[in-house]
């Protein structure tokens, strides 16, 4: 597809606009610059009929719209409500359109007629109201009178009060409508003939045939019948708007002419866009698209990003190759070399766009740009709406201008950026120099990776094999060249260093063959070892499922041990938990022995000790008990037989006084008895003791 092409569909999908439009839907509504042109009648009844005769009939006008031969005061309440909004109406339209031309150069005022009414053959809820031809006009607001207006049809007032010619505006099919029609229903409908805009004048049987044209493609039926029904409703020319209740009850798939008009600012979302893509295929032929090239793209081809070999052409290549395709799955880079980009362009001075379907993408490359270089971030903006974020832009480019300090010394900034781009490009030969070098012969027609492939599979089938017995000394220049010996033996040490450190993951490795490196190429070699890699992928995916899913379960279970810990022992694993999880294999931080289980041992042996003097006292205790109770029982049982001799002693006397009942002895018994009691008591007494220090024993 050629570039006018692709221009021209461009600009068609541009001007397909939105239902909600003023160009698919002109119902004035509440839309505050938007006003019926049949409300001028309110104002002086026929004014709208006089309009719209100067629109059939002139190419050159100028209207006037005033409230001075009105009398507000003999207005009833609901009139002087209509009024008030006509005045309202007129004067946002106007305000509106300075404003808009002011900001972007295009005044687009303009008067909507006839109106062309269809339900939508895709959505039968929407209904579209759409004015079939647009006439631009201008206007202005008196300065010395509150309510009166002057509108301009290819006129304009100049500043010393006279009317002035203008730049010629012709009349316009709504293509907008166009658009629409063609994407919903693929009709083409028909445009205005160039014959008849000749005169910049659309005259009333010209447009009654393109109405009847329109209606024709819509619609069944012949142009002729259609345009017998046309004539008939056009005497009367000028009806009010219905309203949006009124169409849907009698709109249908059928569309028909509504005869009224429209004041409203016919401005299409784009429009910026798609006056620029006019003007280019304008003048199509003076721009060479098809042959552009790009010369002295920038001074260096490095970026403030980091970037891949991959990446790196691209800025590289990009002054010789203007066209370049850059695609991958997600997370390859895309984003970081568009950024790369970006950034090249800006530190050699140059101006970038970049323009993207979707604004999250151009967010991602605003972020990394921000990341990167903070300065650069503040050369760069995203614009999603022209309107909302002017302002922030224009704030951004103040407070870094209103920042800059009074005096600058550019040349010594250019120097010293000079300075630091050499550097960068020693460097870089540098670099490139050692990886060449990797491909050259050294020694016996082998490069570097040979050798050391070679030495590899030495070291590993003969550890104790003495190095000279492989090589051939013919090919060494001991004589020639002293230092030889010395640069041999440095590389041979690097090289012995780097297998020591490879020597741990050999047995992973153990597939990969020594011989590999062994008389091939670094292509071949890097195809084998990508073989293996690709296979070791498919096998493994299986082996870390599993090596992760074990990996959680011992997580949670010792995270669930972890809430049963005691305080003391939680806090004294935790630095060591990445270690329990299997996390972090190395032990080399890991205590053998943890301070809390110090201190338990401690303690194990104190109370060990508490242990064995309380049973070395129990002993003792019990060996002195067992002593002092045997020295004391001899006692008291001696004691005990003593008084028991003593009561039979007495007792033969007693009873026989006892049984004689002479005074005398009823005398003695009554001693006696005083004295068995006492004696008694004691009896008791001492046997009780026994027998509690019987029962302790």
């Amino acid at each position: 597809m050629s570039s006018k092409i692709f221009l021209q569909a461009l600009q068609s999908k541009l001007k397909g606009g939105n239902s909600r439009s003023i160009h698919l839907n002109a119902l004035p509504g509440r839309f505050a610059t938007r006003m019926d042109l049949k409300q001028l009648d309110l104002i002086d009844e026929g004014l709208s009929h006089k309009f719209l005769n100067n629109l059939l009939n002139k190419s050159s006008f100028e209207f006037g719209i005033s409230f001075d031969t009105i009398d507000l005061n003999e207005q009833d309440q609901q009139a002087q409500k209509k009024l008030g909004i006509i005045s309202k109406r007129l004067n946002a339209i106007i305000i509106e359109n300075e404003d808009y031309f002011k900001e972007h150069g295009t005044k687009t005022l303009g008067f909507g007629y006839p109106i062309l009414i269809r339900r939508s053959t895709k959505d039968p809820t929407k209904i579209i109201k759409a004015p079939l031809f647009i006439w631009p006009f201008d206007a202005i607001k008196s300065k010395s009178k509150v309510n009166e207006w002057t509108f301009f049809r290819n006129k304009v007032l100049l500043s010393n009060g006279k009317l002035g010619e203008t730049d010629i505006h012709g009349v316009s099919i709504n293509e907008v409508l166009l658009s629409f029609i063609k994407g919903e229903d693929d009709i083409l409908l028909p445009g205005i003939n160039p014959e008849i805009l000749d005169d910049l004048l659309v005259d009333q049987g010209e447009l009654l045939r393109a109405c009847a044209s329109v209606l024709s493609s819509l619609n069944a039926g012949s142009e002729v019948q259609h345009l017998e029904v046309l004539e008939h409703n056009f005497l009367n020319p000028i009806n009010t708007l219905p309203e949006v209740n009124v169409i849907d009850e009698i709109a249908n798939s059928k569309a028909y002419i509504h005869f009224g008009g429209v004041f409203g600012l016919f401005r299409a979302q784009k429009e910026s866009i798609i006056t620029d893509i006019s003007k280019l295929l304008e003048r199509f032929d003076e721009f060479a698209f098809d042959d552009l090239k790009v010369e002295s793209l920038s001074d260096t081809p490095f970026s403030a990003v980091s970037t891949d070999p991959a990446q790196q052409a691209i800025i590289s290549t990009l002054g010789s190759e203007t066209n370049q395709i850059i695609q991958g799955p997600p997370g390859t880079g895309k984003s970081q070399s568009l950024t790369a980009l970006v950034t090249n362009a800006l530190a050699n001075g140059l101006k970038c766009l970049v323009v993207c379907e979707k604004k999250t993408a151009l967010d991602v490359i605003k972020r990394n740009i921000e990341h990167t270089h903070k300065q650069m971030a503040q050369l760069v903006a995203v614009i999603d709406d022209v309107n909302e974020d002017r302002e922030a832009i224009v704030d951004s480019v103040r407070e870094r201008q209103n920042a800059l300090p009074a005096y600058q010394n550019t040349i010594q900034a250019a120097n010293y950026y000079n300075s630091s781009r050499e550097k960068l490009r020693s460097v870089t030969q540098s670099i490139n120099t050692q990886h060449l070098a990797l491909v050259e012969p050294v020694y016996d027609d082998r490069n570097w990776n040979q050798l050391v492939g070679r030495f590899l599979k030495l070291r590993k089938n003969f550890p104790e094999l003495p190095l000279r017995h492989d090589l051939k000394n013919d090919g060494f220049r001991f004589l020639e060249d002293p230092g030889e010996l010395k640069t041999i033996l440095t590389c041979l040490s690097k090289a012995n260093n780097l297998f020591l450190s490879a020597v741990e993951h050999d047995e992973i490795f153990k597939p990969v063959l020594d011989n590999i490196f062994d008389n091939r190429n670094i292509g071949e070699a890097r195809i084998i070892l990508e073989d293996f890699a690709a296979n070791v992928k498919t096998n493994s995916a299986q082996i870390l499922l599993t090596v992760d899913k074990l990996e959680k379960v011992g997580k949670d279970a010792v995270q669930m041990s972890f809430e049963q810990t005691p305080k003391a022992i939680y806090f004294e694993l935790l630095p060591h938990l990445a270690f329990i999880e299997g996390r972090d294999l190395s032990n080399s931080d890991f205590p053998e022995q943890f301070s809390l289980e110090e201190e338990l041992k401690k303690d194990i042996e104190y109370f060990q000790i508490l242990l064995d003097d309380s049973i070395r006292l129990k002993k003792n205790y019990t060996d002195q008990l067992g002593i002092h109770f045997n020295e004391y029982g001899q006692n008291l049982f001696s004691a005990i037989n003593s008084y028991l001799s003593f009561i039979d002693d007495h007792l033969s006397a007693y009873g026989s006084s006892f049984l004689s009942n002479s005074t005398g002895a009823k005398l003695i018994t009554k001693i006696l008895s005083v004295f068995s009691k006492k004696q008694r008591v004691i009896r008791d007494a001492r046997i009780e003791v026994v027998s509690q220090i019987m029962i302790s024993k």
